[in-house]
C-alpha cells in the first residue's frame, strides 16, 4: 500500500512504464539489447546527430564563456592608461575605453575608477567610455573637501574640452547625480542625454550626523580601517 504522505512506491511507479521498444530502425548502428530491456547503440541510429538529445536547441547555446570579475579589472588596468590633465582645481585622472559616441562615468561618493571596469568592458564597443576620478585627499589635500557639485562638473567640462567632446552622454551613480544635474542645468547645449542611477537631490542629516562628518574629515584613517 502506498503510505499517503510519501505517494506511490517507485517501484509500482516503474511498473506500469512501458518497456522501451527493442526493434528500432539502428540504421547503420550498431545497437544491442540488455539483459534490463533497454537498448544501447555504438552509433545513433539513422537521422540523429552524434550527442544530440533530442530537445530543440537552447537559447543559450553558442553563448561565450563568462569571464571572471578579475580578468576583467586587470584587462581595465593593463590597457587603460591612467591619464592626467592638470586644471585649476587641481590635476584631473581619468581613463578612456572604447570607440563610439562619448559617455562620461560620474562615481558616487567614495567611488573609483576601478567601479565602472564591468560596465565600460560591456560598453566599449559601442561608447568612448570616460571615467574622471574624484578629488581625494592624495592628490589635492585638505582643499578636496572644500569642493562643491558646481566644482567637480566644471572639471568634467575642462576634461571634455580636452578631448575634444563637445557634445557628450552622461552615467551618474549617488553622489555623481548631483554632478550631473548640474552638468546638465549649466551646459544643457553640451549633454546629450543622461541616465542617472540612486541620485538625490537633498538629504536631511541630524546635528550627529554632521558632527561625525565635520570630526570625520579631519582623522587620518580611512574607512577600510573602521570595523
Amino acid at each position: 500500500m502506498p503510505d499517503p504522505q510519501l505517494g506511490t512506491p517507485l517501484g509500482e511507479v516503474a511498473e506500469n512504464f512501458p518497456a522501451p521498444p527493442q526493434n528500432l530502425d539502428q540504421g547503420s548502428g550498431d545497437c544491442t539489447s540488455t539483459e534490463c530491456g533497454h537498448t544501447t547503440c555504438s552509433q545513433p541510429p539513422a537521422g540523429v546527430e552524434p550527442h544530440s538529445t533530442g530537445l530543440p536547441p537552447s537559447p543559450l547555446d553558442g553563448c561565450p564563456t563568462p569571464i571572471s570579475w578579475q580578468v576583467v579589472l586587470r584587462e581595465f588596468r593593463e590597457q587603460i592608461p591612467l591619464q592626467t590633465i592638470e586644471n585649476t582645481s587641481g590635476p584631473i585622472h581619468f581613463r578612456v575605453w572604447g570607440n563610439g559616441p562619448p559617455l562620461y562615468f560620474i562615481n558616487g561618493m567614495g567611488g573609483t575608477i576601478d567601479h565602472f571596469a564591468l560596465l565600460t568592458y560591456l560598453l566599449k564597443s559601442d561608447f568612448q567610455c570616460v571615467i574622471p576620478e574624484y578629488p581625494s585627499v592624495s592628490t589635492h589635500g585638505r582643499r578636496c573637501f572644500r569642493l562643491n557639485a558646481s566644482d567637480l562638473s566644471d572639471r568634467v567640462i575642462a576634461l571634455a574640452d580636452h578631448l575634444g567632446d563637445r557634445q557628450f552622454s552622461l552615467f551618474a551613480t549617488s553622489l555623481g547625480s548631483l554632478v550631473s544635474w548640474d552638468l546638465m542645468a549649466r551646459n544643457q547645449d553640451r549633454i546629450l542625454q543622461a541616465v542617472v542611477a540612486g541620485g538625490f537631490a537633498h538629504r536631511n542629516l541630524s546635528l550627529a550626523e554632521r558632527a561625525l562628518i565635520h570630526v570625520g574629515k579631519w582623522l587620518p584613517i580611512r574607512l577600510r580601517s573602521l570595523p
